[in-house]
C-alpha cells in the first residue's frame, strides 16, 4: 500500500510533529509513505495574479495524490487566508483523487467575506476573486454549505480526537461508522538530552517551586487566569510556561501576560522559557510540580499527551475535551473554567498533596501505555485497507 500524506509545513509545528510519529508506525506496519509539506506563506486577494499562482500551487499538490492508493490529510486550521476567495482548501481538496483519510484536529474556521483593502480597484478585484471562488471552487454554495456537504462528504474516513468535533460531523450529516473518536495518542520520548535553555532556568529557580503550563501561548488559551491566580498561592510558587513564542502575534500575546503580571506584582513569579526541543522536555517537566492548563478551548490537546506521557499531574479547567481525558483514567483534577478562585484553590490543594501528585502521575503513566502512536497507526492501517 502506497499513501501520500499531506501535513503542516510549519517548524516548529505540533501537527507535522504528530503526521511524523503516525508515518513512522504505518511504515512499520508496511505501509509505504511520503509526506508532502503545505505551504507556510500566505497570498492575499488584492494581489489577484500572485494568489492564481498559489492556488495552482496547491492544487499541483494535491493532483500527486493520483500517483497513490490513498491520501492521508491532517485538516490545517489555516489554507493561505481567512478571507472568501483566498482560502485555498477548496481548490486543494477539489484536486485529491483516490480514497481519503482525513484527520479534523480543529474545526476549520469561518471565512470572512469583507475587504481590507483602502483601494477601490483592489476592492474590486478582491471581490471579483471572491465571485469566482464561490462560482468555480464551491459551487455556488457558501463556505459552510461546501464544508459540509463537499469537503467532509468527500473523506472515505474521519479520525478526530474530541467527542466535540465526532459530534459536529454527524451534525452535518456524516454517517457514524465514517468518523472514529479516538483520544490524542501519548508519544514516547526515547531519546532524551537536557538543554541549556532548562539548565540554566533551574539554577536561577532553585529556591522555588514550580508549576508549568505547556503549550505555545494563545489568547483562547486564557493564561490570565493563571496569573491572576498567582497572588493566591504561596509566594515561593512561579508559573513555568513552555511553548514557541515566535511571530509577532505570539509576542504580542506574551507581552500583555507580562504587563499583567508586572500591574499584579508578580512578574518575577513568571517565566517564558519558549520553544523546548522533545529530547529536552522530561528534563522541564521534572522541574515541575505538576501542569496547569486553565484553557478556555481545547480540541484534542496535543500538549496534554507530552505531559501524560511523563507522568506530570494536570490542574485543568472543566471542559468537555479535559473531562473526556479524565473519565479515560488521565491523572488530573478540574476546576470551573473561567474561574481564577477556583483555580487557585485547587492548585493549593494539589501543592499541600504530594500523595495526590503521586497517584495522579501514575495514572498518566498508566493511560501513556494504553494509547500509544502505534495503536493509532494500526487502527489508521485497518481502515485505510477497508478504503482501498
Amino acid at each position: 500500500m502506497r499513501i501520500v500524506g499531506y501535513t503542516s509545513g510549519a517548524k516548529p509545528c505540533g501537527i507535522a510533529d504528530y503526521h511524523r510519529k503516525v508515518e513512522a508506525g504505518l511504515i512499520a506496519a508496511g505501509v509505504q509513505c511520503d509526506t508532502v509539506p503545505l505551504p507556510t506563506t500566505s497570498v492575499y486577494r488584492d494581489r489577484p495574479m500572485a494568489l492564481w499562482k498559489q492556488r495552482q500551487l496547491y492544487a499541483g499538490l494535491a493532483s500527486r495524490s493520483r500517483a497513490y492508493d490513498a491520501a492521508m490529510l491532517d485538516l490545517l486550521t489555516q489554507w493561505n487566508g481567512f478571507r472568501s476567495g483566498e482560502n485555498t482548501l477548496p481548490a486543494f481538496v477539489n484536486h485529491l483523487r483516490g480514497p481519503l483519510f482525513m484527520i479534523v484536529h480543529e474545526w476549520p474556521p469561518e471565512i470572512a467575506s469583507e475587504s481590507q483593502s483602502q483601494s477601490l480597484p483592489k476592492q474590486m478585484a478582491e471581490q471579483v476573486v471572491g465571485l469566482a471562488s464561490r462560482i468555480g471552487e464551491l459551487g455556488g454554495l457558501t463556505y459552510e454549505e461546501w464544508m459540509a456537504k463537499r469537503l467532509f462528504a468527500r473523506a472515505s474516513h474521519i479520525l478526530v480526537h474530541a467527542r466535540a468535533l465526532r459530534d459536529r460531523l454527524l451534525a452535518v450529516g456524516i454517517p457514524s461508522e465514517r468518523v472514529t473518536f479516538q483520544i490524542h495518542p501519548i508519544p514516547s520520548v526515547k531519546v532524551r538530552a537536557s538543554s541549556k535553555v532548562v539548565e540554566e532556568f533551574a539554577q536561577r529557580f532553585a529556591h522555588r517551586r514550580k508549576i508549568v503550563i505547556f503549550g505555545f501561548p494563545h489568547p483562547r488559551k486564557t493564561l490570565e487566569q493563571a496569573i491572576q491566580a498567582l497572588p493566591q498561592l504561596p509566594s515561593d510558587v512561579m508559573l513555568m510556561l513552555v511553548g514557541g513564542i515566535e511571530g509577532e502575534f505570539r509576542q504580542h500575546y506574551v507581552r500583555s501576560l507580562q504587563q499583567l503580571g508586572s500591574s499584579l506584582g508578580v512578574l518575577d513569579r513568571m517565566e517564558f522559557l519558549g520553544e523546548i526541543p522533545e529530547p529536552s522536555l522530561p528534563f522541564a517537566f521534572e522541574l515541575a510540580e505538576f501542569a496547569l492548563a486553565p484553557f478556555s478551548y481545547a480540541t484534542g490537546s496535543g500538549s496534554f499527551s507530552y505531559l501524560i506521557s511523563e507522568g506530570v499531574p494536570i490542574v485543568a479547567s472543566d471542559l468537555p475535551e479535559h473531562q473526556t481525558l479524565a473519565e479515560d483514567g488521565a491523572g488530573m483534577v478540574m476546576f470551573k473554567t473561567g474561574d481564577p478562585s477556583a483555580l487557585a484553590r485547587e492548585v493549593n490543594g494539589m501543592l499541600n498533596d504530594q500523595e495526590r501528585r503521586r497517584r495522579l502521575a501514575a495514572q498518566n503513566r498508566a493511560l501513556a501505555e494504553r494509547h500509544t502512536y502505534n495503536g493509532l497507526a494500526a487502527m489508521i492501517h485497518d481502515r485505510l485497507e477497508e478504503m482501498m
